[in-house]
């Protein structure tokens, strides 16, 4: 059942629940060991240019006010956005009244390109069963399967926009 948007947002600002759930498997940005997982990092830059893009269409937002809002040490946050910044997903105006907006409309902004500079997102799997070669030649017992549910992964935040995430239209059927 897919949540309201507003509800979708509200989660991912806070840091509750996972963005999606793709053949079974939670794709979440919580540090679990039996999860798909975004370094905290990465999270922050999600969760703050999510806040970004539905609150700073017509004003710049400032990191005191993210930072608040989203339950994110400051000054962590602040390195993270500006990190942004250098990637191009983030344009900053400095000063008193300063802070961020997008760099590209949220349509044309990919997930992908919010986490991307913060790590890689799984491109090297590591074999489910500990094997150190597991690769399609040498497939393990869960290769196959999970070869198919990463590429699936992959897929989510190269075609997903924030504008997508914004409308809860990223939750596939």
């Amino acid at each position: 059942c897919k949540p309201a948007a507003h509800d979708l947002r509200q989660r991912i600002y806070r840091g509750h629940g996972s963005l999606i759930r793709l053949a079974g498997v939670k794709i979440s940005y919580y540090h679990d060991e039996d999860k798909i997982m975004l370094s905290q990092t990465a999270e922050y830059a999600l969760r703050a240019v999510l806040y970004v893009a539905e609150h700073g269409t017509d004003r710049l937002v400032q990191v005191t006010e993210m930072a608040a809002a989203l339950r994110i040490p400051r000054n962590y946050l602040s390195k993270t956005v500006h990190a942004l910044v250098r990637a191009g997903v983030l344009l900053s105006t400095r000063g008193k009244s300063g802070g961020f907006r997008l760099a590209v409309p949220a349509d044309r902004l990919y997930v992908v390109q919010v986490v991307a500079p913060f790590g890689s997102l799984g491109e090297e799997r590591h074999c489910l069963l500990g094997r150190a070669q597991c690769r399609d030649r040498t497939a393990c017992a869960a290769h196959t399967k999970w070869k198919l549910v990463a590429d699936r992964v992959a897929e989510f935040f190269r075609e997903t926009t924030i504008a997508e995430l914004l409308q809860g239209a990223a939750v596939p059927a």
